[in-house]
């Protein structure tokens, strides 16, 4: 977000992680994966707790069964990758 890097070396760091710069490199996306798919009422409860904390705007569900969150922060991104982690 400070621009220190190009979009493609950002991604070439960060996609693996399932973070990506949004067109512009001003937000960007996180893309979850799950176990076969499978969202379970224990992650339906964080995703819907991480949504009101940090008041996601834009968050679908992809065709290949994975979990996106658009219009993200560096903070956002690097907070919600800590809690999912303590989560479990």
């Amino acid at each position: 977000y400070k621009k220190e890097m190009s979009i493609a070396d950002y991604k070439g760091q960060s996609g693996a992680y399932g973070s990506y710069a949004e067109r512009g490199a001003n937000s960007g996306m996180s893309r979850w994966r799950f176990n076969g798919g499978r969202m379970t009422r224990e992650h339906m409860q964080f995703l819907a707790d991480a949504i009101r904390k940090y008041n996601l705007q834009h968050v679908h569900f992809t065709t290949g069964q994975c979990l996106q969150m658009h219009g993200l922060d560096g903070d956002t991104i690097l907070n919600l990758y800590k809690e999912c982690y303590d989560h479990g």
